[in-house]
C-alpha cells in the first residue's frame, strides 16, 4: 500500500461510526460508581434492598392495584373479617408477584448492559 492510501484508508476509517474509539460510560465520581456497582448487585444476585425509584413505585403499584380488589371481594364475601383477610392474602401473594416482575426487570437491565 502507498501512503495516500493508508491515509485515504485511515480517513474513511475515522469517518464510520463503528470503527470510533469507545466513550466509558462509567462515572466518574466514586459515589457514583458504588451506587453503580450497587445496582448491579442488586440486579443480579439480591438479597440487598433495591433502592431505584421506579423500581419501588412499579412495586407500589402492583402491590397496591392488586390488595384493593382482595380487601373489596374479602368485605363483600364475610364483612369486616373477609375484608382483613383479603387484605393480608393481597399483600402476599401480589407481594410474591411483584418481586418476580422486578427480578426479572433487574436481570433484563443486567443483561443489556
Amino acid at each position: 500500500m502507498t501512503g495516500s492510501a493508508s491515509a485515504s484508508k485511515l480517513k474513511l476509517r475515522a469517518a464510520l461510526p463503528y470503527h470510533s474509539a469507545r466513550v466509558s460510560t462509567a462515572p466518574r465520581d466514586p459515589a457514583e460508581r458504588e451506587l453503580q456497582a450497587y445496582h448491579r448487585l442488586a440486579d443480579t444476585v439480591g438479597l440487598v434492598p433495591n433502592i431505584r425509584r421506579k423500581d419501588n413505585l412499579l412495586q407500589a403499584a402492583i402491590v397496591g392495584g392488586g390488595t384493593l380488589p382482595c380487601v373489596a371481594i374479602g368485605a363483600i364475601w364475610s364483612g369486616g373479617q373477609g375484608a382483613l383477610i383479603g387484605a393480608l392474602i393481597g399483600l402476599v401473594g401480589f407481594g410474591l408477584v411483584s418481586g418476580l416482575v422486578i427480578m426479572v426487570l433487574g436481570l433484563v437491565r443486567a443483561q443489556q448492559k
